[in-house]
């Protein structure tokens, strides 16, 4: 069985390669005319990566996921050391600068903490909020980042990077949202759906203009410049 799979590793191996090149190609091209764009599609190609390998068994799955991460992280660590090198050898047009290319290598490196459960526990408690609760809403915030840097302490400075950078795309993505549909953002944080309300509630504010704040006083700054 485990030569079985090997050879299926061996066989794939150069065809997720190619495949993980192509993405790269595709999102630095992206980010160079809409970085929004560019993340969407990092996160449709997980997507279409998780529906692929469903194809397989669960064993055989996950190592098929495993390679993809590792051929992404292999990339992101040569976007990491020299980005326009990476440009070069994907026959792409050298421009750019390093700082805002490692927000793609922050996005392809793999992380064991899953972003999304922990900036959903902040949302769930915001929102669960009585009105008037601003500074409520601040703290929460600062307690979620700071357990989140605590959890993170042990980490590569690489995971640490990539786990922040999901979190501070996510929350622009939910505080977006929320302004306009906030039913929406309490069903994907796991609350139930509340009728429709107008746009921009009081709480609503609190949350983004809270989260906006503390985020770029956290050093995330240059992300919300970049993807506002």
């Amino acid at each position: 069985m485990a030569e079985a799979i090997l050879d299926m590793i061996m066989t794939d191996i150069a065809e997720i390669e190619d495949l993980v090149e192509r993405h790269w190609r595709t999102i630095i091209t992206l980010f160079d005319v809409d970085p929004n764009v560019a993340v969407s599609e990092i996160f449709a190609f997980e997507n279409r990566m998780v529906e692929w390998t469903s194809t397989y068994s669960p064993n055989d799955a996950h190592i098929l996921q495993a390679t993809i991460q590792s051929v992404r992280e292999g990339f992101a660590k040569r976007c990491r050391q020299d980005h326009l090198e990476l440009r070069r050898d994907l026959g792409l047009s050298l421009k750019g600068d390093q700082r805002t290319m490692n927000i793609l290598a922050n996005l392809e490196t793999p992380i064991l903490l899953n972003p999304e459960t922990y900036l959903h526990d902040f949302w769930r408690r915001a929102i669960s909020l009585p009105p008037g609760q601003k500074q409520k809403v601040a703290q929460l915030w600062t307690e979620f980042y700071a357990s989140s840097q605590q959890k993170l302490s042990s980490f590569p400075q690489e995971e640490q990077d990539a786990f922040f950078t999901r979190i501070a795309i996510l929350n622009e993505t939910y505080m977006k949202n929320y302004q306009t549909n906030p039913s929406l953002v309490r069903q994907i944080v796991g609350l139930p759906a509340e009728p429709p309300r107008s746009p921009g509630s009081q709480i609503g504010e609190a949350i983004v203009k809270t989260a906006v704040d503390a985020t770029v006083g956290g050093g995330l700054s240059a992300l919300f410049r970049l993807f506002r």
